[in-house]
């Protein structure tokens, strides 16, 4: 479950994110729409603990994301539009990467290799420098990532 309670964030005289509170429970789909500067991304970055905070205090499973940000972070997963991956690295080797920042199991990562290669059809592409990729193809590399440390 994530809650936020009274989310405030500001860049300078800036008011990006005012007094903002919600839960999210358990096996919900939520989704944020709104103008460009509506605070979208700022809240999406604060609740990553990417972004620090004005006000306010948000909760994954009740934890602090402020006070145990790497615990949180180790539960959670973000896919950015324009993700900045280490081109000298293949697809491979960077997956490996994030595996290793999660403390994700080799038995694990072996498991989750074959079903999620597959179902993105990346096999093929993940021996091959990331500066190759065509950016569709970074994209979903950064999406294997993120499905390997919470599959």
């Amino acid at each position: 479950m994530l809650q936020i309670k009274n989310l405030s964030k500001s860049y300078g005289a800036k008011k990006a994110v005012s007094n903002l509170s919600f839960v999210v429970e358990d096996g919900d789909i939520m989704g944020f729409i709104g103008k460009n500067g509506a605070g979208k991304t700022t809240t999406l970055k604060a609740c990553l603990g990417i972004i620090g905070i004005d006000e306010g205090e948000i909760l994954l499973d009740g934890t602090s994301v402020l006070k145990e940000p790497l615990a949180c972070k180790q539960k959670m997963a973000y896919v950015p539009d324009n993700p900045q991956l280490d081109e000298y690295m293949t697809g491979l080797q960077y997956i490996n990467f994030i595996c290793d920042i999660y403390e994700v199991p080799s038995k694990m990562r072996k498991q989750n290799f074959e079903k999620l290669a597959l179902a993105f059809q990346m096999g093929p592409h993940l021996n091959n420098l990331i500066s190759s990729l065509l950016p569709r193809h970074e994209t979903e590399t950064c999406a294997d990532c993120r499905l390997f440390t919470h599959a």
